[in-house]
């Protein structure tokens, strides 16, 4: 689990999907839009959404989590800096969602590689 600041966290989370090939774990960028200490943070949720994630499910990929949503993390987008929920992906759907359940779309998420190990492209 990754944690960013919001301006360039899609930027980073694309980039990274690139650059990290082969993955046999999942890589989650998050972040928030109000700071943790402040009232009403969102980084709380962000933060143990994704570790929830990254501990129990198998997504061998590099995602972002932001309020409640795992998006893919070359296909999100930041669409706003005064909304929680600040990043969206109109390409492509989430890969999952948590609610009281969570819902992971496994028709959306990419197999694991046979062989775990990491592959670092330039």
């Amino acid at each position: 689990v990754v944690l960013h600041g919001t301006d360039t966290l899609a930027y980073t989370a694309s980039a990274l999907s690139f650059m990290l090939q082969d993955l046999a774990k999942p890589v989650i960028v998050t972040g928030s839009q109000i700071p943790l200490l402040e009232q009403r943070s969102d980084a709380m949720e962000n933060l143990l959404g994704s570790l929830i994630i990254a501990s129990h499910f198998d997504i061998p990929e590099v995602t972002v989590f932001f309020r409640s949503k795992l998006l893919r993390g070359n296909r999100c987008w930041k669409h706003g800096s005064k909304d929680l929920n600040a990043f969206w992906s109109e390409n492509y759907d989430e890969l999952a969602c948590v609610n009281i359940n969570i819902e992971v779309r496994w028709d959306r998420i990419r197999p694991p590689v046979q062989a775990p190990g990491l592959r670092l492209v330039k």
